[in-house]
């Protein structure tokens, strides 16, 4: 029986791996380790038929490759190469030192010929999954431009952000797209503002969404997307944040438009600059801060509370009741207690006007709304006037004073005077 030629052996050994692993690399690596261990021209000839044969497999592989899966398949086979030529580098190490010819490196034929660098489909697919996300899907033809050009997916994704020098292929900036979806950054950054990144962006838009919702205010969203953007860009611009707008609309909608419409029509009266305005909008204007809307809501509280028991108040009153921490509750109950007390008030501060002792409306706020103990001693001081005169006139029924007195007493609210 003929004894196989070792080095035929050897190759065969290498094919088989080759095969089975599917790559140049084991092939190449296992035919190395041969000539590293024993540099004979055998083993060195085995290197140089294995390099020619998956050559020959390389250059079948490229023509089947797919278009779209191109790319990645472009890099892949790349990287072996670099591989195998960094072997066959350190063989040719061996081969020189035993007198041999070094062995050519493989080469491969460009996957693309276009002029361009090697298009990254797996930065596209990232991009465009971030873009999308974004509602930027737009911009698929000038990131497929920019991959095509080597940029990676970080550079692509600086030049839509940041690059404002115009893209000869769009005619606009680069960035013009991104800026326009996130306009409320741009406005941010005119302000002096710190921008917010898209995450945290995306977050407010959803939360303004929903409150609205949540409110009954639907019909404040449009079913264009872009206007909805543009709108919340605003909120954004105005450094509104989720919770202020939530604390905003629930004044607008729980202490104004679902209460008493006497409250609505305070607040139109003090604040005539609403007539014409849309509620919503108003409460949402950066203006006005969330505390002097409170401050005015509460003062057209008050306001309606005094209507209630016939009475009125000025905006400057209220204002500063409200200021002061009078509720709506609270002065509903106070004005109960000044319609009670007041008309006896000033008939007896008619009365006894010479002794400039007038007790008004004003002078019943100050007591029972302000706590003001010198408009309680005006109250009581009456009260006095009116007792002391009686008594003076009980001897004489028939006297003016008894007859003025009396029926003071009688007109007069229990408990009060």
């Amino acid at each position: 029986m003929t004894t196989p030629d070792r080095s035929y052996g050897n190759f065969r050994r290498a094919e088989e791996a080759s095969n089975a692993q599917g790559t140049v690399r084991e092939a190449l690596l296992f035919a190395q380790e041969n000539a590293r261990k024993n540099p004979t021209k055998e083993n060195l000839a085995i290197l140089a038929q294995t390099n020619t044969a998956r050559q020959e497999t390389i250059a079948r592989q490229v023509k089947e490759v797919n278009a779209i899966n191109l790319p990645k398949i472009a890099r892949t086979t790349q990287g072996i190469v670099n591989k195998a030529n960094d072997a066959i580098t350190d063989a040719n190490i061996a081969v020189v030192s035993t007198g041999g010819t070094p062995i050519p490196l493989v080469t491969t034929t460009p996957l693309v010929t276009t002029g361009q660098s090697t298009f990254d489909q797996d930065a596209f697919g990232k991009l465009m999954a971030q873009l999308n996300q974004w509602n930027l899907g737009t911009l698929s033809g000038v990131i497929t431009q920019l991959l095509s050009q080597g940029l990676s997916y970080d550079s692509v994704l600086t030049k839509i952000k940041y690059d404002s020098s115009t893209n000869p292929t769009t005619g606009k900036p680069y960035n013009a797209d991104y800026n326009l979806r996130f306009s409320g950054n741009v406005q941010r950054m005119a302000k002096g503002l710190n921008v917010i990144d898209e995450r945290e962006y995306l977050a407010n838009e959803t939360s303004y969404a929903q409150t609205l919702k949540q409110y009954g205010l639907s019909n404040l969203l449009s079913t264009d997307r872009t206007k909805n953007q543009a709108k919340f860009a605003q909120y954004i611009a105005n450094d509104t944040a989720p919770d202020e707008f939530k604390d905003r609309i629930d004044l607008a909608v729980t202490r104004i438009t679902n209460m008493d419409p006497a409250i609505m029509a305070n607040f139109k009266q003090f604040y005539p600059q609403v007539n014409n305005t849309d509620l919503i909008s108003y409460f949402l204007e950066p203006a006005e801060t969330l505390d002097v809307l409170k401050t005015k809501v509460t003062a057209s509280e008050i306001g309606a509370a005094a209507n209630q028991q016939g009475l009125s108040v000025g905006v400057d009153r209220a204002t500063e009741f409200a200021k002061m921490g009078q509720t709506y509750a609270g002065a509903q109950r106070d004005y109960s207690t000044i319609a009670e007390v007041l008309p006896t008030g000033q008939k007896l501060g008619n009365i006894y006007g010479e002794e400039g002792i007038a007790y008004t409306q004003a002078t019943a706020e100050d007591e029972y709304i302000k706590q003001d103990a010198n408009a309680k001693l005006k109250r009581n001081r009456l009260a006095s006037k009116e007792r002391a005169s009686f008594e003076g006139s009980s001897g004489n029924a028939l006297g003016a004073g008894s007859l003025s007195t009396q029926y003071l007493r009688k007109s007069s609210s229990a408990g009060q005077f």
